[in-house]
């Protein structure tokens, strides 16, 4: 006789927990490029105009912490079709 291969649950959560994990690391891959690029670019401003306090330096990693917030919130809220 032939035995037929059954699909069981765990193959399912197996492949989804996979998806899931490489789109979480994605999104951290995002964030921590948002901050860099965001430090950076601070940085050099700060250095160009020569203010003795680092306004920039601050004030874009924060901007870049709350535009990654929201696109956490948008991105994780949506349902799955």
């Amino acid at each position: 006789m032939e035995k037929k291969k059954i699909k069981l649950p765990t193959e399912f959560s197996r492949s989804r927990r996979s998806k899931d994990f490489f789109q979480y690391a994605g999104m951290a891959s995002e964030m921590m490029a948002m901050l860099g690029i965001a430090v950076f670019a601070g940085y050099k401003l700060d250095r160009w105009l020569a203010w003795e306090v680092p306004v920039f330096l601050i004030f874009f990693p924060l901007v870049a912490l709350a535009v990654f917030l929201w696109h956490l919130i948008k991105v994780t809220g949506r349902k799955d079709g």
